[in-house]
């Protein structure tokens, strides 16, 4: 709900949609449905003069179908011709409809997923009669009731989703739609929606087509029927140009489980329709029997089945970062560019799992406070998604409000005593303050910040540059794919604390809960990557805010919480000095196989965790003797998904 009075409309056009699903316990025979329809978005209160409940409680309900078992429409009971039905005593139907726009995104059991849209020839909600609903002749109403689906099972891919397959329905996945538009804007035309999968780390792409009467390169929905001897109806009804308006237009967002009355779900997991051969092309949409279905059988067989949908996220268009943009060594601020500066970075987690107050974080700000920092680079999450307090729904703020309490008030009060600094924020893709919950990611809306010009945002990942010295920052761990080598390099605490960093952010050697001793990844594994290698999705870990005590009150920072790395970084360094830098990169390079040596940027990379440039030289050749470097270097990739039919 957008408020108590509205639902939620979504704008899709040239924007990814995600969430998480659980399907392993839907059998066959039952769907688990999450699509948009294009209802009112106050459910029709302020257009039916009749309407009297609007968005509130729940009324407004249309879809591709004619929805004939709602008890008002347009704020009119339903009532003339009404018919209970035979096998469900509380529904029925009569001789009004509510026909509109539908797009599914995910419509799908343990056995089968699609994903389809519906286009009418009517916009928004047409309260309907007789033919315009489909009786008589399915083919005869407004709206594509069939859709254009894509079911990787109908389409030949018989080993892509299912229990145990390339996508396995047993375990819990990311599904993400993106609608692509012609030009990239949200103004475009709508010419393809696409689906991608993210389960345990790995991005898969949705299947090809592998039908011979069919190109190979299909694995998304275009303008075009596909061809297995159905009506084309979908083109009749104005194709994708009709649920391209419509989705300029804005859809509200449903989620269902059902069981099919009409058609046993027979069309979704089973052989449908049952009249044609099964070895037909298309005919085939999963593995279930064609005796399967029956509503009354399913319930009785599984009263207790479910479907979680949980993290649904709507993502703004990603935007081009500094290198995709040409820009390879931006200046993060002109009046510090040829100045000595101090440098201090900080991870989460910034409040430990018992509680929200933050304490950790507000101690760490209290002791750069004397260090006065020139620079001070936070990673996310800063409002977790995965806290336990959130998750559990276990707090009484809104994330807005806890973010502008804990994390930027606190902030901006340090500011105020150290008005040289300036802070780098990159996200992370719990950030439930970020609009972009996939990685790479774009950098945080700087209305959240209120445009402070003190507070530099990034995108995640993100490369700057201060004095000549090339930063990169991710808030995700740097972690390989199975089988894959990777830059990656694990610092001992001797290392870090030989740098002026806190030992404590060694992983798991440190039982306060302080940022920097709670959450070591970044601080430990950058230095030493040469890419951002792989990441496609956060990888499942050990919350490491729960090894700290349950409560904060009697919390004391480490001795050296918000310790200060000082690189000496004028920009007047003299030829000796670069000289050095340069012959320690020159012994790097000589032990990087040729393959990767035109993939690694010229200058060394720094990454967040800064050495004084006169001891560089003894820190490479002591590394040279220790580093193994991998032969190959692979970059993330965007996440993208689509989904069902209905």
């Amino acid at each position: 709900m957008a408020d108590k009075n509205k639902y939620e409309v979504f704008q899709l056009l040239n924007k990814e949609f995600t969430f998480n699903i659980d399907v392993s316990n839907l059998p066959c025979s039952l769907n688990g449905a999450l699509y948009f329809t294009e209802m009112d978005a106050d459910g029709g209160l302020s257009k039916y003069s009749g309407s009297k409940a609007g968005a509130k409680y729940g009324t407004g309900y249309c879809d591709a179908q004619c929805a004939h078992d709602l008890k008002f429409i347009g704020g009119e009971a339903n009532v003339a011709g009404w018919t209970p039905s035979t096998s469900d005593s509380n529904s029925g139907t009569g001789n009004w409809g509510a026909c509109c726009h539908e797009v599914d995104i995910w419509e799908a059991n343990s056995i089968s997923a699609a994903f389809t849209p519906h286009p009418c020839t009517k916009d928004g909600l047409f309260h309907c009669t007789g033919i315009d609903c489909h009786v008589g002749n399915r083919y005869g109403g407004v709206c594509d009731a069939d859709g254009c689906d894509f079911n990787s099972y109908s389409m030949g891919a018989k080993d892509f989703f299912s229990p145990g397959k390339t996508v396995d329905s047993m375990k819990m996945m990311t599904v993400i739609t993106q609608f692509i538009t012609d030009d990239n804007t949200s103004t475009g035309t709508l010419k393809e929606i696409r689906c991608v999968y993210v389960q345990d780390g790995n991005v898969i792409q949705n299947s090809k087509v592998n039908i011979p009467e069919l190109s190979t390169e299909y694995d998304s929905l275009t303008d075009q029927k596909t061809i297995f001897g159905d009506a084309d109806d979908f083109s009749k009804k104005g194709g994708l140009a009709a649920i391209n308006k419509s989705l300029a237009r804005g859809g509200i967002l449903v989620m269902s489980t059902w069981d099919d009355y009409d058609a046993n779900m027979l069309w979704l997991d089973s052989s449908y329709p049952t009249t044609k051969n099964s070895s037909a092309p298309g005919v085939a949409c999963g593995t279930c029997s064609t005796d399967s279905g029956v509503p009354a059988d399913v319930e009785a067989a599984s009263p207790n089945s479910s479907v979680t949908f949980s993290n649904i996220r709507q993502l703004p268009p990603l935007k081009a970062s500094p290198v995709a943009s040409g820009i390879e060594d931006p200046k993060l601020d002109s009046l510090i560019v040829s100045l000595p500066f101090s440098v201090c970075v900080a991870c989460s987690p910034y409040t430990p799992d018992a509680n929200l107050l933050y304490k950790p974080w507000r101690y760490f700000l209290q002791n750069i406070k004397t260090s006065k920092p020139e620079v001070v680079i936070l990673l996310g999450p800063f409002i977790d998604s995965t806290h336990p307090k959130i998750k559990t729904g276990d707090v009484d703020s809104a994330p807005a409000q806890l973010f502008k309490a804990h994390i930027l008030a606190p902030l901006c009060s340090f500011f105020d005593s150290s008005p040289n600094s300036i802070s780098v924020i990159v996200p992370s893709i719990c950030d439930l303050m970020s609009h972009h919950a996939m990685f790479p990611q774009s950098e945080f809306d700087g209305s959240i910040f209120n445009n402070d010009p003190r507070i530099r945002l990034l995108p995640n990942p993100g490369r700057f540059s201060i004095n000549d010295i090339s930063f990169a920052a991710t808030s995700v761990e740097i972690q390989a794919l199975p089988d894959t080598p990777t830059l990656t390099y694990n610092l001992s605490a001797g290392e870090m604390s030989s740098d002026g960093i806190v030992p404590g952010c060694h992983s798991g050697s440190s039982g306060t809960h302080s940022p920097l001793a709670s959450t070591p990844y970044v601080v430990v594994t950058i230095p030493r990557s040469h890419c951002f290698n792989p990441i496609a999705a956060p990888v499942t870990r050990t919350s490491v805010r729960s090894q700290s005590n349950n409560e904060d009150d009697d919390f004391q920072p480490s001795e050296n919480a918000g310790s200060v790395v000082r690189p000496f970084a004028s920009s007047t360094l003299n030829q000796s000095k670069r000289n050095v830098t340069s012959s320690g990169m020159g012994m790097l390079a000589s032990r990087i196989p040729p393959p990767l040596q035109t993939r690694i940027p010229a200058k060394f990379l720094c990454s967040i965790r800064i050495r004084y440039l006169d001891t560089i030289k003894e820190q490479l050749k002591t590394r040279l003797k220790s580093t193994e470097v991998a032969s190959e270097c692979h970059r993330a990739p965007l996440l993208i998904t689509s989904r069902s039919r209905g």
